[in-house]
């Protein structure tokens, strides 16, 4: 008795572990301006959406601009939208913008004035939409040809200071063509892939 071959063995239970891991990385990416003092940051909606006074703090910045939708907002971010309507129209602009898409040059160019005398008054600005590429990317190239940058650098240092940004479809990118027409910038259409 008490032998090897009279060992029980217990067989532990299989268990499935699934660790997960959540990284909430902060990206608010400075993109370098032609002409002015100003800063301009870009980002996305998960950066500054919690506590946009404290992003405002730690870039030095006076104005949060959104390009979000408005059920977009409400559907993601309710306390966010709440501020942005409590703060407008001075530490918040909001040009609400569909996803993929872009706003007239007609409509776009009052706005881009307003947030280009911010800038050249040297205040900093924080644009977002929801990733802070396409929509963000595309009014900053915009931004950046208002501050009289050539179409074609405007898009360089925009895709070289926040991944991914920049126009991606057709819209974004004949706002691009048509704000650059508008104020004399050299334009290089690309096509984006469909």
């Amino acid at each position: 008795m008490g032998g090897p071959a009279s060992r029980r063995t217990t067989a532990r239970p299989a268990v499935d572990v699934t660790i997960i891991v959540v990284i909430s990385v902060v990206s608010v990416d400075q993109i370098p301006l032609p002409t002015t003092s100003g800063r301009l940051f870009l980002c996305g909606l998960r950066d500054i959406a919690d506590d946009p006074a404290a992003v405002l703090a730690s870039t030095r910045s006076t104005t949060v601009v959104c390009l979000n939708e408005r059920a977009e907002l409400e559907r993601r971010a309710p306390q966010y939208a709440e501020w942005l309507r409590a703060h407008q129209p001075g530490s918040a602009l909001w040009f609400p913008i569909r996803n993929f898409r872009a706003e007239s040059a007609d409509a776009t160019m009052p706005f881009l004035d307003l947030v280009a005398e911010r800038l050249e008054r040297g205040e900093g600005v924080v644009m977002h939409c929801a990733m802070g590429q396409g929509r963000a990317g595309t009014m900053g190239v915009c931004l950046l040809i208002r501050l009289g940058a050539s179409a074609e650098d405007a898009v360089r240092t925009i895709a070289a200071h926040r991944a991914f940004a920049g126009p991606g479809d057709g819209s974004q990118w004949a706002l691009v063509d048509d704000v650059a027409r508008a104020l004399g910038s050299s334009s290089r259409r690309r096509r984006s892939v469909d």
